[in-house]
């Protein structure tokens, strides 16, 4: 299995100050630099359920942040998604809500009616609590290959899905416990057979390739995930982190080694903020590292 874990990371902070309420402002913003963003969403965005999913609502609903232009730079994404869309993947998880991969399978799928999305995609949806850990969109790639797109944290058809606040995390990991709990060891038993119902299924057994998704602390769920993974006694492959030595910290390098992750900065080769070379260098080594894992 090769799921690849990809994300367009740095809208956060904007999605989160759209969201916030007008109060939370100026010495606020200062007080709370450096503190996770899970926990700054929870202290500037409404703690109710149903007045936060209100504002999650409005926001996503305007065109122009469906795909967070507002401030935000997507150079050339398009052409990295596409390039990520010719390897070989069984499932392609997404923490992005929006739709960047969908519009490369689906012209213009951010901005389609409900019944023209379904016209481009199969949308598999489980109508309940875990819906979050079930549901995934499927499209044909080049007329008939099946990419399975899983918005791991949500999506912006049904907010309800979104995880952004710590709390939404919290919600996340005890979706977690309880699939593994109704697992009953199933890795175990069927091996290289088991049935993929969940993206947490392709996490825990394929080789995962971490492209653009930094693995930020606050990501509660992920770690949680990483050390659930760590404990899993059937055979699994491993996961590849790709980051650029000059954003990686000695910390997180430390910690994601412990949790048996390989860490991998293309041969700690400086890009200067280039992410975009870095993003096209690290697709070929993960061609590279697939065809090795083919060829054993």
């Amino acid at each position: 299995m090769s799921p690849a874990a990809y994300r367009d990371g740095g809208h956060l902070n904007l999605v989160i100050n759209y969201l916030s309420d007008k109060s939370t402002s100026g010495r606020d913003k200062m007080s709370l630099e450096n503190v996770p963003y899970s926990i700054i969403a929870t202290a500037k965005i409404c703690h109710n359920d149903v007045d936060r999913r209100k504002r999650y609502t409005n926001y996503f609903s305007k065109k122009d942040s469906m795909d967070f232009k507002d401030g935000y730079v997507y150079k050339n994404n398009n052409s990295i998604i596409k390039k990520l869309l010719e390897v070989d993947f069984d499932a392609i998880l997404t923490t992005n809500y929006t739709y960047e991969i969908e519009n490369e399978l689906c012209n213009n799928y951010s901005n389609k009616s409900i019944a023209e999305k379904r016209k481009c995609a199969f949308w598999h949806i489980r109508q309940d609590e875990k819906n979050k850990i079930h549901k995934f969109n499927r499209f044909l790639y080049n007329g008939e290959i099946e990419k399975n797109i899983w918005h791991i944290h949500g999506e912006t058809r049904n907010v309800s899905t979104i995880v952004l606040t710590h709390d939404e995390y919290s919600r996340m990991i005890n979706y977690m416990v309880s699939y593994f709990r109704d697992c009953a060891n199933k890795y175990q038993r069927f091996g290289q057979c088991v049935k993929m119902k969940s993206w947490i299924d392709y996490f825990v057994t394929g080789d995962v390739y971490v492209l653009g998704f930094g693995f930020d602390f606050s990501e509660i769920d992920m770690w949680w995930l990483l050390n659930r993974r760590c404990r899993e006694k059937a055979e699994i492959g491993n996961v590849y982190f790709f980051e650029q030595r000059e954003n990686l910290s000695e910390n997180k390098e430390y910690i994601m080694k412990r949790f048996g992750v390989v860490v991998d900065t293309l041969e700690d080769k400086l890009y200067n903020g280039d992410y975009i070379s870095f993003y096209n260098d690290a697709i070929e080594k993960i061609k590279n590292i697939q065809k090795t894992n083919k060829n054993k």
